[in-house]
């Protein structure tokens, strides 16, 4: 099957672990690290998905959680063989989510 994905853009990252078929680590821009994690559970999967993020990139935080948000329902829209979402627009949407959910959180 080929896909076809809208355009975006590209990062550069550097691997930091990499353990077939259970894990992969890797820097994520300058100051991030994302781990995706596989565990077995019976006939399903469990995947852990955690992006740590170093001080300069809180700011993008809502940013980074619509964008992981949208790569997760193409994934799921994938395994079911649903329709795939329209990454960006998808995207855009989902920022503007947390957006507000962040915002009504009480300040540290």
């Amino acid at each position: 099957m080929k896909q076809v994905h809208e355009q975006g853009f590209t990062m550069p990252g550097t691997i930091l672990r990499w353990e077939p078929p259970r894990l992969l680590s890797y820097t994520f821009g300058e100051d991030s690290d994302v781990t995706f994690e596989l565990t077995p559970q019976g006939k399903e999967v469990i995947l852990i998905l955690t992006h740590r993020a170093r001080g300069a990139d809180l700011p993008d935080l809502t940013g980074y959680a619509g964008g992981w948000h949208t790569h997760l329902a193409l994934l799921l829209a994938l395994v079911e063989g649903s329709p795939l979402p329209p990454f960006w627009a998808t995207h855009q949407k989902l920022k503007a989510e947390y957006e507000k959910l962040f915002a009504a959180l009480p300040s540290p």
